[in-house]
């Protein structure tokens, strides 16, 4: 049974081997949470692609500001006809034959330039650009709600991976305690003062925590993998260690919180511009009713020209205006105009919807920080209490009053407090990033700078 605790070297080297191993390679600038947002706003293809559409956007503004400008066009045109008109003078000059007169010729060539300006479209063409406008801005403010969600993502990765390193601390330290605990059993084992079965279940409880802490560095490669892919980057340097002693938990009242969501949560934002312009869409359409009045100019070379009774080229010009205005169209415009009523109708439902899912986010980030902040304050007296409890149970052991079961359950409770501590922290950290996120803040300095 004494060949039990010699295996405490095997056990020893293999978790300094695991934290040893923990580390991963990376530069000397450790890279914060804003360093990753910015990261993420410049690589993020979820945010190119954001970007690709405001461009587009941006595009149909132009397409629809041109259209009230004059459209200038060239044609040309060559037919052959293979009769023409003929007819004699009705009266007869003396001493020649009748004389027969052709209008027109076989082959007939025109080259044109024409210049069109739309002079009244009912307000259709002013009313399609302010809606070109407002998509815009509703594409930019688009992109801002999805680089919330990006942040968002991010940082719900960051701290899980803090939680992650702070565990792995908890648990090299409470493999040092294993460690001493085992140095101490050892010695009462030799001494006869305790069972073999004491310096077992010792070893034992430091394996459980090594593979732990194995399974907490797996953890880690896949909590970094899943970072890279959503920073779409290949590598990245060391994470900066979040200082639990540093956090502020001094938060507004709930209703300062529901203002700041109601004003500036880009998804609500969004949906205004949506909203406007589709105002705008509705007047467009209802341009349909009034009559269309567009002039236009042209010049002509021709041959024949004018004159058809010469073949010969030509030059003219034409100017004219053109209106036309459809009195019945079995209500096609009608609707036109309900449909495009419809589709704001539709943005007004999606914008209360969203109100009242924004206010109940607010609201359950907000109930999952104070309850955060009470568990810090109650796990923090537990930890005092339970380092209380482990030490006077080491002092104990050391003094043969307490058995190695008493110090073993110590140290496990101790560990498991801290290990709470700990995941309160992260808790209150990613329900502050929560209610940033439902506040409509989140990266918003960054997305200044970037747009």
């Amino acid at each position: 049974m004494k060949s039990w605790p010699s295996g405490w070297p095997v056990f020893l080297a293999f978790t300094a081997a695991v934290v040893t191993g923990s580390g991963s390679p990376g530069s000397a600038q450790e890279l914060s949470l804003p360093d990753l947002w910015q990261l993420a706003a410049k690589r993020s293809l979820t945010l190119q692609e954001q970007r690709q559409q405001i461009e587009s956007a941006k595009r149909d503004l132009a397409i629809q500001k041109a259209s009230r400008l004059p459209a200038i066009s060239a044609s040309g045109t060559h037919n052959y006809i293979s009769e023409v008109a003929q007819f004699e003078l009705p009266f007869v000059i003396p001493g020649r034959p009748p004389v027969e007169i052709t209008a027109g010729t076989h082959h007939s060539t025109d080259l044109s330039l024409t210049v069109q300006q739309p002079l009244f479209t009912g307000f259709r063409l002013r009313n399609s650009v302010r809606a070109a406008s407002e998509q815009v801005e509703a594409q930019r403010w688009a992109y801002r709600a999805a680089a919330s969600r990006v942040f968002l993502q991010v940082g719900q990765l960051y701290y899980t991976l803090q939680r992650n390193l702070l565990h792995q601390d908890v648990l090299r330290e409470s493999v040092r305690r294993a460690k001493l605990h085992l140095q101490r059993a050892r010695a009462l084992l030799d001494a006869q003062q305790i069972a073999p079965f004491d310096t077992l279940e010792v070893a034992n409880r430091g394996l459980r925590l090594t593979t732990q802490l194995r399974g907490l560095e797996h953890q880690h490669r896949v909590l970094v993998t899943r970072l890279l892919r959503a920073l779409n980057v290949s590598s990245l340097g060391t994470l900066s260690r979040v200082n639990t002693d540093t956090i502020s938990f001094a938060l507004q009242p709930l209703e300062a919180y529901q203002h700041k969501a109601e004003q500036q949560r880009p998804e609500l934002r969004q949906l205004d511009f949506l909203r406007r312009a589709s105002d705008a869409g509705i007047r467009a359409a209802r341009s349909a009713f009034f009559p269309q009045v567009v002039a236009s100019a042209s010049y002509h070379y021709a041959r024949p020209g004018v004159n058809f009774f010469r073949d010969e080229w030509m030059t003219y010009y034409t100017a004219g205006v053109a209106l036309r205005w459809a009195l019945w169209d079995w209500h096609s415009r009608q609707r036109q105009v309900e449909k495009a009523t419809l589709a704001k109708d539709r943005v007004e439902t999606q914008r209360s919807d969203l109100l009242s899912a924004v206010r109940e986010q607010v609201v359950e980030a907000y109930q999952n920080l104070l309850s955060a902040r009470d568990q810090i304050a109650l796990q923090r007296q537990l930890v005092q209490q339970e380092r209380q409890r482990y030490r006077i149970t080491r002092e104990q052991f050391e003094n043969g009053q307490a058995s190695s079961l008493d110090l073993s359950l110590a140290e496990t409770a101790l560990t498991a407090a801290e290990l709470g501590l700990r995941d309160t922290f992260v808790q209150w950290l990613q329900a502050r990033l929560q209610l940033t996120f439902a506040t409509g803040q989140l990266g918003s300095t960054i997305l200044q700078e970037d747009q």
